[in-house]
């Protein structure tokens, strides 16, 4: 898409390295200061159009700065008041989505204007009485009333689009989980980071009460692979469903 994407991040050189290539990002910025992100994105906007996403407190300044800020919905309050775009469903990957529509919309705007002034650069003249076109005030209501509804329409195309942005899919799976060995919400924390951080789950929810987790995916995972990931976390699987 000819998108140059960037990871500025406050960790150590290490980590970022690892997670840039992880990820397939080429470039990144590592142990930087919110003030150091604000001033990359001034830099780059002179000469480029920048979207910045980001979920924290230190995000803020930079998605406020950002022609485009790009926030998550269990993303700190600041953020998200900082941001110009909310992602529902917490998915990264709706970025992409966001990328079309906002395509789509511009080209829709595009089209209803061309239409609006071809409409009237023809229907003018007769209006005005420049030909020897004669029409009658309810022909006349008629023609503007068709005008509105063409632009009307052509606009409508875009409610697809909305319905896949920012809506979760219907065909989504659900796997319920019985863990043994959680102790505390420490545990908790460690089996919700393990199961989220699995290619396809897009919800985790982790609950002590009951030693259970329940996960939402997009697409389907082996059991293996859950089982695994919990294992490697230093809890065992009971049963999955």
């Amino acid at each position: 898409r000819n998108i140059k994407t960037i990871m500025l991040t406050g960790d150590n050189e290490v980590m970022a390295s690892i997670v840039s290539k992880s990820l397939g990002i080429d470039e990144f910025y590592s142990s930087l200061m919110p003030k150091d992100k604000i001033d990359f994105i001034k830099k780059e906007k002179k000469t480029h159009k920048i979207m910045m996403v980001g979920d924290g407190i230190n995000d803020a300044p930079s998605l406020e700065e950002a022609d485009v800020g790009v926030s998550l919905s269990n993303s700190t309050s600041i953020a998200t008041n900082a941001a110009n775009v909310i992602l529902l469903n917490n998915d990264l990957m709706d970025i992409i989505k966001l990328i079309n529509i906002s395509n789509k919309t511009v080209k829709i705007i595009n089209e209803n204007l061309i239409w609006a002034f071809f409409y009237n650069a023809l229907m003018i003249p007769i209006a005005c009485g420049l030909t020897k076109i004669n029409l009658s005030p309810s022909i006349s209501s008629i023609a503007m009333c068709m005008s509105s509804l063409s632009v009307v329409l052509n606009s409508l195309r875009l409610k697809k689009e909305e319905n896949k942005m920012f809506f979760k899919k219907k065909d989504e799976n659900t796997k319920n989980i019985k863990i043994e060995g959680m102790k505390c919400e420490n545990c908790v924390k460690h089996v919700n980071n393990a199961l989220s951080s699995i290619d396809g789950v897009t919800d985790c929810k982790v609950s002590l009460k009951t030693n259970s987790a329940s996960i939402k995916t997009n697409k389907e995972i082996d059991n293996e692979i859950i089982k695994k990931s919990i294992e490697d976390a230093g809890y065992k699987v009971i049963s999955i469903d």
